[in-house]
């Protein structure tokens, strides 16, 4: 902020934002591979599960969760 400048010399300048001094940019992301989420996510969580945790931690749960359900195939109905 200038303060030497009178307020009538600032009453003339445009504001910041003004329609013309901002510019739109359209920014077109791609969506991200379901492949990539899911093991980022799990990366996350095995890490999560080093954490000392208070026993309802949902990060938790959820990483028991994906345990489960990761390794259905390998278990023996025996």
């Amino acid at each position: 902020m200038d303060f030497y400048r009178s307020p009538s010399d600032t009453e003339n300048r445009p504001a910041i934002a003004t329609p013309a001094v901002i510019e739109r940019r359209v920014l077109n992301l791609k969506a991200a591979q379901s492949t990539d989420v899911m093991c980022e996510q799990l990366e996350y969580l095995i890490g999560h599960s080093d954490e000392d945790c208070p026993p309802d931690c949902k990060d938790c749960d959820r990483l028991q969760k994906i345990r489960t359900l990761l390794l259905l195939p390998f278990r023996s109905d025996s």
